[in-house]
């Protein structure tokens, strides 16, 4: 079983990546100095949960968060295929105008970035509407597209609730038998595996999702929600949780409450960044996780 890099091991790390190889269980630490793949390697990056709209002390600088973000995806070499993201685009509100207008800016934020991008709605960006704002945004909140030779699978497991549900299910099911995908990305936004029901870290039929995928010689499976470095292996296939650039939560535990941590005035990005999946014609893809407090360090 691919072994699990929490919080605190991410808080402690310096500007490097923590890799590891999707179809086996080795990490490897490595310097992020110079480009970060071959001439002959691609990648793409995984953002989540920016929770735009949020005002409190979890993230005092959201805006900032997300410019020196946007920054670095920009200064990747080479320059990204396209970018992913896995929900909790904006902080929920009760006022349907507010939340338009939240998904609106935010869609105008990735526009910037220059680069195709792919969404699914967290929780988050359902609250109010079960989605309906979300997708006048940014279209179906599932879907399927192939892309720079992959096959990217979009998921929706939360605004209908905790699942993926069988209309859904029944819809995977049809598009996967007029495809044959040989490597296939699957975004949600909640893991599909059980992580820790307490906090509604789960989805109840995720099970069927991963069997559906057993003819795909290689899946990859990012999600959010968890708000901190995790990974895990299900059904043989590589789970990876995005870094949040919002703020971190807590490791789960039956001790431990539900929320952020403060930002702090000294490290005020602490367990924020985003992941860069790179990958080439002959090997099997890789994720690397980049954290934006290395990354103001490197740069004083």
């Amino acid at each position: 079983m691919m072994p699990s890099i929490t919080r605190r091991q991410l808080l402690q790390a310096t500007w490097v990546g923590i890799t590891g190889w999707a179809l086996g269980t080795q990490y490897v630490v490595e310097p992020m100095a110079g480009p970060l793949v071959s001439p002959a390697s691609r990648m793409f990056v995984h953002l989540s949960d920016f929770h735009w709209g949020y005002r409190g002390d979890y993230n005092r600088q959201p805006a900032d968060t997300l410019e020196r973000a946007w920054a670095l995806i920009k200064g990747l070499t080479p320059p990204p295929a396209f970018v992913v993201v896995t929900g909790d685009l904006i902080q929920a509100t009760d006022s349907a105008t507010e939340r338009l207008a939240r998904l609106q800016a935010v869609k105008a934020m990735l526009d910037r970035l220059g680069l195709p991008y792919y969404t699914v709605p967290g929780e988050h960006d359902c609250y109010g509407d079960r989605g309906q704002s979300y997708r006048a945004v940014f279209g179906e909140s599932h879907w399927i597209r192939t892309v720079a030779g992959f096959t990217l699978i979009g998921l929706d497991n939360v605004s209908q609730g905790p699942f993926i549900g069988s209309t859904q299910r029944q819809w995977l099911k049809a598009q996967l038998a007029t495809r044959v995908p040989g490597r296939a990305v699957v975004l949600s936004h909640a893991p599909l595996y059980d992580v820790f029901l307490p906090w509604n870290w789960y989805t109840y039929d995720g099970a069927q999702v991963y069997q559906a995928l057993t003819g795909i010689k290689e899946a990859l499976f990012l999600y959010g929600h968890v708000h901190q470095a995790m990974t895990a292996t299900r059904f043989e296939r590589p789970n990876w949780a995005g870094l949040p650039l919002s703020w971190p939560y807590p490791e789960p535990g039956l001790m431990e409450s539900l929320a952020g941590w403060p930002q702090g005035a000294t490290h005020p990005d602490m367990g924020l960044g985003f992941n860069v999946v790179r990958w080439s014609d002959s090997g099997p893809m890789r994720v690397l996780r980049m954290g934006l407090a290395a990354s103001r360090e490197a740069n004083r």
